[in-house]
Parts: structure tokens; sequence; C-alpha cells
């Protein structure tokens, strides 16, 4: 219908013909794809994306104007995919970003600056994923870490430092999970088992010492994980010793059993 409209309206004088045409962009600016560019003058292509942020891939290079583009962007963010990188003003890309912090992964290599980058971490923290790896600083980093500390998956190998991953560990010791086995250390895995013994489940049997095992258990009770060929009385003590319903999971012979009933009978009486 509203192309019928169009078509009649390009058949009808100057002043007619606009003002039919400015009466259907009003109700639907997609219809700016049938406007012949001849046509298309700022105020006819402005009703148009003002009406349907969408139109704005219809307009010609040559007539997308600043203005144009960001009453396009403001209205939805997603247009902004639709913008030529020679028109992508700092300004233009900010105010997309500052919309919808993952349209970093839309702005070209040598337009994204440290300022943009710190714009959409502090809006999403997950936008980490779309830094580039030579971009991506230890601020970038931390910055992200601080609110986020999951992005820690999104960090390369390579930047994935001591530092780094103590400064995420300490936010939260389950990311323990996305650290690869070559970077998790000793100091590593004690570092996160003295903030939560729950991520003991995270730690490869071959990096399970008994000294680990002992201060998991001093933080947690995680003694149905610890494999049976490493189970030691001593483990079994240190259990027991912060919840006795541990006793259920331990293979343990008699004389230990009636050590730790003396142990709770002289804490009864004391």
């Amino acid at each position: 219908m509203n192309k019928d409209i169009i078509t009649l309206a390009l058949k009808c004088e100057s002043d007619m013909k606009a003002q039919m045409i400015k009466m259907v962009l009003n109700k639907d600016g997609m219809q700016l794809e049938n406007i012949p560019i001849t046509e298309m003058t700022e105020e006819i292509i402005k009703i148009a994306v003002n009406q349907d942020a969408r139109a704005l891939q219809f307009v010609p290079s040559d007539k997308m104007t600043d203005e144009i583009i960001k009453i396009a962007v403001n209205k939805n963010a997603n247009t902004f995919i639709l913008v030529p990188k020679d028109k992508m003003t700092k300004e233009i890309i900010i105010m997309a970003i500052n919309k919808k912090a993952s349209l970093l992964k839309n702005v070209p290599y040598d337009l994204i600056t440290e300022e943009i980058i710190k714009i959409a971490i502090n809006i999403d923290a997950y936008t980490l994923l779309h830094v580039p790896k030579d971009k991506m600083t230890k601020e970038i980093i931390k910055m992200a870490l601080e609110t986020k500390p999951n992005a820690l998956l999104y960090i390369p190998k390579d930047k994935m430092t001591e530092e780094i991953i103590k400064f995420a560990l300490k936010k939260n010791a389950h990311v323990l999970q996305f650290i690869p086995e070559d970077k998790m250390t000793e100091e590593i895995i004690k570092f996160a088992v003295q903030k939560n013994g729950h991520v003991f489940q995270y730690i490869p049997e071959d990096k399970m010492t008994e000294e680990i095992i002992k201060m998991a258990l001093e933080h947690s009770d995680i003694l149905p994980l610890v494999p049976k060929k490493m189970v030691t009385d001593d483990i079994i003590r240190i259990a027991v010793k912060h919840n006795i319903k541990e006793l259920g999971f331990a293979n343990i012979n008699n004389n230990v059993i009636e050590e730790m009933f003396q142990v709770k009978k002289k804490r009864k009486l004391n």
C-alpha cells in the first residue's frame, strides 16, 4: 500500500510529491528504499530514519551526514553496523558503544582506541572478548576482571600472568576452572583454595598434593572429592574435625574413629 502511494507521489508535481513522500515515510521509514536518490533530501532522509533507524541502509554514502547517522544510532544502536568506516567518527563510535558495548566488535581495528575499549569494558566487562590481543593491556584486563572475574575466559594464554590470575582468583576463586593446566601452579592452586576450598573440584588429580588437600579441608567439606588412594588417616582427622558427617565418606580403621570420638568427648567436657 505505502509503496503504491510512493509510486503515485512520484508522478505528482513537486510540492505534492514531497508532501506525499513525507506522509508515507512518517508511517513507514523503510519505504525510503523506494525513493529515488534525486528525491532524497536531508529532510526526507531524517523523517525516514526517525521513523525507523534501519532506513539508514538505504541512504547513499554521500547523503549520510553525521547528524543523520547520530539519529539512527541513537534510535537503534545496531544501525552502527550500516555506517561506512569513513563516516565513523569518535563521537559516533562512542555513542554506539554506550548503547551497546558489544558493538566494539564492529569497530575497525585502527579506530579502536584505549578510550573506546575502556568505555566498552566499563559498560560490559565481557566485551573483553572483542578487544584485539595487542590492545589488551594489563590495565584493561584488570578493569574487566574487577567486575566480571569470569572474563578470564577471554584472556589470551600469554596474557594470563600470575599477577592477572591471582587478581581474578581474589575476586572469585571459582575462576580456577578457567586456568590452563600449565598455568595452574602449586602457588596458584593454594591461593585459590585458601579463598574457597570448594575450588578443589577444579584441581587436576596430578596436581593434588597432601598439603593442598589438607588446606582445602580446612575451608570446605571436600573429602568426597579426594581420590581414595590419597585419603590418609591425617586427612580424615582434619575432615572430621570440621564436620563429623565426613566419617560417612571415609574408609578408616576403628582406632582413628575411636580417636576422633575421644576428641569430641574432651571438647564437650571442656
